[in-house]
């Protein structure tokens, strides 16, 4: 009987061991996955935070650019309008400042973002800084050939029986004006939407990236629809679409209208 059952557990344990270093195997690849994932997360959103600071300083400089330019040709319009004499025509010209392309994470696209909402909000961020420095790179050429088409004018009329000094001055100063009045708008207007976008991921972004299970619990609360019994399955369905956009602004709003206060007042004073 004793050797029965030392046969027995010998057959056993030799199974066993096996067995049981193939799930202890499984559950180490299982936490390691899960530990590389976790600090791939984690990598994703330390470059969110970086990619939006830098692109909120890049903009609220080059916006402070923009004014600076504006208020220089309308200077130039004023001096323009002054001029009274008769034969002079109006040539002064100013140079357009060189614009740097404001900062975007050229991975941004393949970047694992674990937040529905950072995902979509950094995605509609690029696609609006990708615009911006579209235009901005236009911004120079567009200005010169104004200026050159207000040679070319004065040219014309040098040249012609009947010169209008007073007729192309004052057409180079309504096209100064158009111009600054162009900059200005987009600057004002334009450029408050990435900015409040990049706010608003800065923000949701600091909550996820909190400390041991808060930032977890934070993402959890307002987008994963696991564990949520208590919700209704149409209401769970909606956490991680577009229509949960609304109900997490909602929440970060007020912190959100507070940084962007704050970096107005030191974009006044910085820039």
């Amino acid at each position: 009987m004793g050797d029965f059952l030392n046969k027995w557990q010998t057959l056993i344990g030799a199974g066993l061991g096996p067995f049981l270093a193939v799930i202890l195997s499984a559950i180490g690849f299982s936490i390691k996955s899960k530990l590389e994932k976790n600090a791939e997360i984690r990598e994703t959103m330390r470059r969110i935070e970086v990619g939006s600071t830098a692109a909120l300083n890049d903009i609220y400089f080059t916006r402070a650019q923009l004014r600076d330019f504006a208020k220089k040709i309308r200077a130039l319009s004023a001096e323009t309008r002054a001029e009274t004499r008769p034969n002079a025509f109006a040539l002064d010209r100013i140079n357009c400042p060189a614009f740097l392309d404001v900062y975007r994470d050229p991975d941004i696209h393949t970047l694992k973002i674990r937040s529905y909402y950072l995902h979509n909000q950094s995605l509609f961020s690029d696609s609006r800084i990708k615009e911006m420095n579209r235009i901005l790179s236009q911004l120079k050429p567009d200005f010169e050939d104004m200026l050159r088409g207000n040679e070319t004018l004065v040219a014309l009329m040098q040249s012609g029986p009947n010169p209008d000094p007073p007729t192309q001055r004052l057409a180079y100063a309504q096209n100064l004006e158009a111009f600054a009045d162009g900059i200005e708008a987009y600057a004002n207007k334009k450029m408050s939407e990435p900015i409040k976008a990049l706010t608003r991921i800065k923000i949701y972004n600091d909550r996820l990236r909190k400390r041991h299970w808060r930032g977890y619990y934070m993402w959890w609360k307002m987008e994963s629809p696991s564990f949520k019994f208590f919700m209704p399955k149409a209401e769970r369905a909606k956490l991680r679409t577009l229509d949960s956009f609304e109900r997490i602004e909602k929440i970060i709003d007020s912190e959100v209208e507070k940084a962007l206060k704050d970096a107005e007042q030191r974009s006044a004073t910085e820039y």
